[in-house]
């Protein structure tokens, strides 16, 4: 059985160095729509007929259709065996015509390539005039279900956003090729059918995958503006559209890969507007086949939690996939993650727990002395034999905290409070000026312009007493300082609910960071003020104003929340170092905001379920504009 192991860092490393690539260039002007005809730029690239055929059309688009119109067309054709007009026609109403090529199929030999090239005279600058492609003549195409089912779930991250479960999915490929195969998923996106190319499934990667792409191709969507919106994975978006040659973009090509022991394709995507230089970022999204079992395991270490009597744990959220029946796990030193994982399948270490399959825990894994360790989490099946295993590292300093002490501070929060219904004592919903309390802040001893909230869900919560929170960990909540941007990323709030589980808070800013890797702070800022959107501020008396307060369930695969408090949403703390005086200023800030309503002790808006999330437009995708060669 093949292990996953700790990737993700290098992974986002990667990724990081795509974008820069993304915003060095300068020089790029799009087309106007002038007069004429064009080829749209998702003309395929190769052209492939059955052997009974004998022609093939070739689709031309004009910008305006007020007359009829002809457009002479030449050829370069080196094979000689393809007839082609010498002019294409439109009538008066038509934006759009073929232009039929022709050949003997008797002279054109099975699964030969042959390249053409048609270039259209007076052509619009709006469109190509040259189109480039190459002409099979091939066996019928062998259709097949992908995966046991055929079915499958996409999740969008890019013009949309979330899970649309239960897709058709099947691929095709030719009998005597058939390691290529073209994968489809049928109502994807703007109703489409989606394109997934496998250029060699009998090609396995060191780690276990098969590479695969995503060519250009139109989504038939439009975002909000009304403008169409094209797809393609982040290798052709910039070769195919933007004029990036293939050794520029080469580290890019095996960015999109399937699992054939999951039947998970992770695609690296753009959804952009083609014709402009404006794109929606590179984004990861994932298509899902059904009838795979789901042995998936993952770790997030979140620090050092030490109890009253000074014994420390190093404190982790471990989930396991649905079909896992136990886990392994524990916090292992080791010469590198195999060994680790080894140890812990094999128990030769001390301090196992063992964990229900199918579930999100948070684990306390003592530890007495500094050092690194690996946080090992180990998945199993029903007959008891291992599946996956995750090694995450972890650099763990007993004598030195996490946070230096900053000081104490005042929140009123709208976080958590307003998800919760709390009365004042009188059976009246309670304002903003009842959920004032102390809170103590630290500074990273890590990394400049890092903040924590000290576990502020703890001891003093208004709601601790009241039973509604079923983790008892403590757990702080992290920000970060650069300049005037201030982000608040999502994550785990120390608070869990016995319906929908641990609960995650964050801003907008780091809403935006989180679901758009590599994004400055620059695109972020001007995103928000073109959206109108507020931003998180320190205002003059020393108060951190966060205008939109994120607090829900995390959200089905593309980082938002499946809930979020919709009337008062601003949180105000009170930083460290504010005079005494500054608390009367602060609940005047407070009762200025509406009066919180109430809401059952469970979480409420319980329909959230899959079709919130089916193709809804994904409101943190970053509209990026950048200028290119």
């Amino acid at each position: 059985m093949k292990f996953i192991k700790s990737i993700i860092p290098a992974l986002v490393a990667v990724l990081a160095v795509g974008f820069t690539a993304c915003s060095d260039d300068d020089d790029y002007t799009a087309g106007a729509k002038s007069p004429g005809a064009y080829f749209a730029a998702n003309l395929p690239k190769a052209v492939t007929e059955t052997p009974d055929k004998n022609s093939f059309d070739v689709p031309v688009q004009r910008t305006a259709a007020t007359d009829p119109a002809s457009y002479e067309v030449s050829v370069d054709d080196p094979s000689g065996l393809f007839t082609v007009p010498s002019t294409v026609v439109f009538d008066g109403e038509s934006l759009s015509t073929k232009l039929t090529i022709s050949y003997d199929a008797s002279k054109v030999e099975t699964d030969k390539a042959y390249p053409l090239t048609l270039t259209l005279k007076n052509a619009s600058t709006y469109g190509n005039s040259v189109y480039s492609f190459t002409f099979t003549k091939a066996l019928p195409m062998v259709r097949k279900k992908a995966g046991p089912e055929g079915l499958g779930t996409y999740t969008y991250n890019g013009l949309f956003g979330g899970d649309d479960p239960g897709l058709t999915v099947y691929y095709e490929y030719n009998e005597n090729n058939p390691n290529y195969r073209i994968y489809y998923v049928e109502n994807w996106g703007g109703g489409t059918t989606f394109q997934i190319i496998m250029p060699d499934a009998s090609k396995i990667n060191s780690d276990g995958t098969i590479t695969v792409y995503v060519p250009v191709q139109d989504t038939y969507a439009t975002n909000k503006d009304g403008d169409a919106v094209w797809v393609a994975d982040y290798y052709h978006f910039w070769v195919d559209t933007q004029g990036k040659t293939p050794e520029e973009m080469a580290p890019a090509l095996d960015w999109s890969y399937y699992n054939p022991e999951t039947g998970l394709f992770s695609l690296s995507n753009c959804w952009y507007i083609p014709g402009t230089t404006s794109w929606y970022g590179n984004n990861y999204e994932f298509l899902q086949l059904n009838g795979f079992p789901d042995y998936s395991v993952d770790a997030t270490y979140s620090g050092i939690f030490t109890d009253p009597k000074g014994a420390a744990s190093a404190v982790a959220t471990v989930t396991s996939g649905a079909d896992v029946n136990k886990v392994k796990t524990a916090l292992v030193q080791a010469a590198d993650e195999d060994a680790a994982i080894e140890a812990v399948e094999k128990e030769e270490v001390d301090g196992i727990q063992e964990l229900k399959g199918g579930s999100t825990d948070n684990v306390l894994y003592p530890v007495s002395e500094d050092g690194v360790y690996y946080i090992v989490v180990v998945s199993y099946d029903g007959k008891g034999v291992a599946q996956n295993g995750l090694a995450v590292p972890v650099k763990i300093q007993l004598g030195k905290s996490d946070w230096a002490e900053w000081g104490q501070g005042v929140m009123c929060d709208s976080w958590v409070i307003p998800g919760y219904k709390l009365t004042n004592g009188a059976g009246n919903p309670v304002t903003n000026e009842d959920l004032i309390f102390a809170v103590n802040l630290g500074k990273s001893t890590q990394e400049a312009g890092v903040y924590a909230l000290l576990d502020p869900y703890g001891e003093g919560f208004p709601l601790t007493a009241s039973g509604f929170n079923s983790n008892t960990n403590a757990t702080n909540v992290q920000f970060t300082i650069e300049g005037d941007f201030i982000s608040f990323e999502p994550q785990y709030s120390g608070y869990t609910d016995d319906d929908w589980g641990d609960l995650e808070i964050g801003n907008t800013e780091g809403m935006l960071v989180a679901n758009n890797p590599g994004a400055s702070v620059a695109a972020i800022q001007a995103y928000m003020a073109q959206k109108g959107w507020e931003a998180t501020y320190i205002d003059e008396d020393g108060f951190l104003i966060i205008p939109e307060s994120l607090f829900g369930a995390p959200g089905i695969g593309d980082g938002s929340f499946g809930y979020s408090w919709k009337k008062s949403k601003t949180t105000i703390i009170m930083l460290p170092g504010a005079p005494a005086s500054a608390v009367a200023k602060m609940k005047a800030k407070a009762v200025a905001k509406p009066a919180i309503k109430g809401l059952s002790h469970t979480m409420a808006n319980k329909a959230i379920g899959a079709d919130r999330h089916q193709k809804q437009l994904n409101p943190f995708a970053i509209l990026r504009t950048v200028k290119l060669k």
